[in-house]
């Protein structure tokens, strides 16, 4: 019989790919799509819908990432950080026709959390004037 793996031990390629068998704390079920590993079900969905639009002729989305960083300072201090499910630039027009691109952050999510609702004011707080953040479910 094998031993339980303690903290911070390696464990082999084999046993990271196969993840551990726990479920999800909202009952979601981890997805994979193009060799990439979603949390949920929906997120992997819309992971689908925003290649699709990325790729389309004339696309209104460009410049997909996936799960972002975003780091909260107070008083110059890091006290949180946020990781985001998508981020990319959106396409739209001014009142004269010019193209705009405007920088899209795009967490989904079946549940907002107490943590979510905290961090939702400081994200529009420290990013919003560069960044619209969309809250998907």
């Amino acid at each position: 019989m094998a031993k339980p793996k303690q903290v911070g031990q390696a464990i082999s390629i084999e046993e990271f790919q196969r993840g551990t068998k726990r479920k999800h704390k909202f009952n979601a079920e981890h997805t994979w799509v193009d060799q990439i590993r979603f949390d949920s079900k929906r997120e992997a969905e819309r992971y689908r819908e925003l290649v699709t639009l990325q790729i389309s002729q004339n696309p209104p989305i460009r410049r997909l990432q996936l799960q972002r960083q975003f780091d909260f300072f107070t008083c110059g201090v890091k006290t949180d950080r946020w990781r985001i499910d998508f981020c990319y630039e959106e396409r739209s027009q001014d009142d004269e026709g010019r193209i705009l691109w405007t920088k899209v952050a795009e967490d989904v999510t079946g549940y907002l959390t107490t943590r979510k609702k905290r961090l939702i004011p400081l994200f529009e707080e420290q990013y919003g004037e560069e960044w619209k953040l969309r809250i998907t479910s």
